[in-house]
């Protein structure tokens, strides 16, 4: 998903870009995130940008 305008109400979020990525579950979000491929990707990202990473679980 990709957003237009947003405005941080309380508290400091000020993302410059939201990203939204769907899971079967929350446990499949935390595994995707602890794996291998994704920490190997992390790695390279972490000098280049900042990111703060939320999983949310969502309500059917």
């Amino acid at each position: 998903a990709r957003g237009g305008r947003s405005e941080a109400l309380e508290g400091r979020a000020t993302p410059q870009r939201t990203v939204i990525i769907e899971f079967e579950s929350y446990e499949q979000a935390v595994a995707c995130y602890h794996s291998p491929q994704y920490q190997n990707a992390m790695s390279h990202r972490q000098g280049a940008a900042k990111a703060e990473i939320v999983i949310v679980e969502g309500q059917p």
